[in-house]
């Protein structure tokens, strides 16, 4: 493969990753009441591109929780489903640690995931948006 083709390839992924950013811009801003209607306690947006996990530039969340996006990885991503690694999740209040959880959702807008269920919330991933560039999860919580 010549300097050129890999330059392109980069180029190409680079402006992808861009176009997602924005896509994740434009939801939170045109989506967030309803979002926060939705989930309650909060929510944070993130956009899945081949095999990265993109995070964006803020969450809805509030503070008793606390993502740790170091773990967080795309298994699998096919025109039907993604499978990933979530973020661990910890609850600052009680002192409850989610960790290590994959989770399998369709690749179509709508679907949902539950994820954690507890006495004082539920957590529940989200596919909020889908194109060929990439998928928008939100990951919510009530």
């Amino acid at each position: 493969m010549g300097n050129k083709q890999i330059e392109s390839i980069q180029k190409t992924s680079e402006e992808t990753k861009q176009i997602l950013l924005e896509q994740l811009e434009q939801i939170d801003s045109i989506h967030y009441s309803r979002l926060m209607q939705k989930y309650p306690l909060g929510y944070c947006l993130f956009a899945i591109e081949h095999k990265e996990i993109i995070i964006p530039y803020k969450s809805r969340l509030e503070s008793e929780f606390e993502i740790i996006w170091n773990k967080a990885k795309v298994l699998e991503l096919t025109a039907k489903k993604v499978r990933i690694q979530l973020p661990d999740i910890h609850d600052n209040i009680s002192g409850i640690k989610i960790e290590n959880n994959r989770t399998v959702i369709a690749r179509r807008v709508g679907s949902i995931f539950g994820v954690f269920g507890g006495p004082r919330y539920r957590i529940l991933t989200e596919v909020v948006a889908n194109s060929e560039k990439g998928v928008i999860v939100a990951l919510g919580f009530k």
